[in-house]
């Protein structure tokens, strides 16, 4: 086969090759908003309803795996405090796809379960969190398994005000 049969054989087999890549990337959100919706998690997230602390526009990473902390959020993570809870959780689309499950990025925890809070005072806004969450679901890459833990999450934020995030919580100063 020489060269011009092979780039002829190439663009008879693309349409099918690129029907083959849309119908798994359809199939994956049709998926991601399946289980979703079959956990109770919202799909169109934008805010949350009479937060004591609320941004809609926050960026964070979990510091679960070195792999976790490259994938972090840019400026699409909802940071809220409500109803003696927090909530971080990313908004539409960047939470469909699995994203927030192989991330670690979406969370609701009770105050109580926090147990550390780091400021770091400088102009970048980094606040880095430590909270038991035994509702947490993490998936890997490799396996697509979903497991359930109670171990301790490490989540570095970045938000406009930390000072008033801390007070929302309760004011607990860093251990």
């Amino acid at each position: 086969m020489d060269q011009a049969q092979a780039f002829e054989a190439y663009f008879l087999f693309l349409p099918i090759l690129m029907g083959v890549s849309l119908a798994g990337i359809a199939a994956m959100l049709w998926a991601s908003v399946a289980y979703r919706r079959s956990r109770g998690k919202p799909i169109f997230f934008t805010r949350v309803e009479n937060a004591a602390y609320a941004e809609s526009n926050a960026s964070g990473h979990s510091n679960r795996t070195w792999f976790t902390r490259l994938g972090g959020a840019n400026r699409v993570l909802v940071v809220a405090v409500v109803d003696r809870r927090l909530v971080i959780r990313p908004r539409f689309p960047f939470n469909l796809l699995f994203m927030p499950e192989i991330y670690g990025l979406e969370h609701e925890v009770p105050l109580d379960q926090i147990t550390s809070i780091q400021p770091h005072g400088d102009r970048s806004g980094r606040v880095d969190l430590q909270f038991s969450d035994s509702t947490a679901v993490m998936m890997t890459m490799m396996t697509m398994a979903v497991t359930t833990t109670n171990e301790l999450h490490h989540v570095t934020l970045y938000l406009r005000d930390p000072d008033r995030f801390v007070a929302a919580l309760g004011g607990k100063r860093p251990h």
